[in-house]
């Protein structure tokens, strides 16, 4: 029999509430190994599909991964500010995974995603089996006015403008440990044409209701709850030198004592997703073949 090496991608359209949803799939339709994994992507030029390369070594083991582009990214309409906040949003991919049919489920999230993965799995600790943090959710950002964010997020959105992907593509490749086509279509699907240029799909309104929101819940607050529910992290993170934030994170974790495990991945930056995807797939599968014990 000859080993499969592509596994089964779809993606679709999921109505939730006000929210259309867009997903991506890839794996079997029910897990044939452990609870669906469900992944959330960071802020920027972030989509769903940026798992595929981690997604693809999981499905290819029998877990099933499901990756929303959040609202107000790719192909997801975003909402108004309130929409961000964190218990709103927390609240509203818990009705995704109920639509879905998700009893217990694996979070993962990187960078912005990492942070609600954490939020979701202390506020329904009960319907969470693991939680998987790539460079994400790790220490307390300070709060910030809206004004003050939106300033900021329009510089953002105005310093990141092209002519054509190719120049993006130019642009940002030096940043990368790998390049990959999986890592061209997100690109894709995370920008758009705006007023002749190329620009990101999110909304600097977006980037700043998100800001104040993380400001204003500390994911330091999900600390206790994660451990009295016993629930297994592993954290993912790129070697120290590659981010000051990671000492930090190391420390304010520690909380949750024998339920925590920690990755190193050398040679990465923030971007671990695109940088080392297939290695975090086939660790997070061995992993959870354990139950999330070393």
């Amino acid at each position: 029999m000859t080993a499969q090496t592509s596994p089964t991608f779809i993606s679709r359209q999921v109505t939730v509430g006000d929210t259309t949803w867009h997903l991506n799939e890839w794996g079997p339709a029910a897990a044939q190994v452990g609870d669906p994994i469900l992944f959330l992507h960071g802020m920027g030029a972030h989509v769903g599909y940026h798992a595929n390369d981690l997604a693809v070594e999981l499905a290819l083991r029998g877990h099933q991964v499901l990756a929303p582009d959040l609202p107000g990214f790719g192909a997801t309409p975003g909402g108004g500010q309130t929409q961000y906040e964190t218990a709103q949003l927390t609240a509203d991919l818990l009705a995704l995974a109920d639509s879905l049919g998700f009893e217990r489920m694996v979070l993962a999230g990187h960078s912005w995603g990492g942070y609600l993965a954490a939020h979701l799995a202390a506020a329904h600790p009960e319907r969470v089996s693991a939680l998987v943090l790539l460079d994400g959710g790790l220490v307390d950002v300070p709060p910030i006015e809206y004004a003050e964010a939106l300033e900021f997020a329009i510089s953002m959105d105005d310093s990141y403008v092209f002519e054509t992907i190719d120049e993006l593509y130019a642009e940002d490749r030096p940043y990368f440990q790998r390049w990959s086509t999986a890592l061209e279509t997100a690109y894709e699907q995370s920008m758009a044409p705006i007023d002749g240029k190329l620009r990101m799909r999110q909304r600097p309104e977006d980037a700043a209701a998100i800001r104040t929101a993380c400001g204003q819940a500390p994911v330091s607050a999900t600390h206790q709850p994660l451990a009295e529910a016993q629930i297994p992290v592993l954290l993912c993170l790129p070697a120290p030198a590659a981010s000051d934030v990671v000492p930090l994170a190391l420390a304010a974790w520690q909380a949750l004592g024998p339920r925590l495990s920690v990755d190193w991945y050398d040679g990465c930056s923030h971007f671990l997703p695109q940088d080392a995807g297939p290695q975090i797939g086939v660790r997070c599968a061995e992993w959870l073949a354990r139950g999330g014990a070393e």
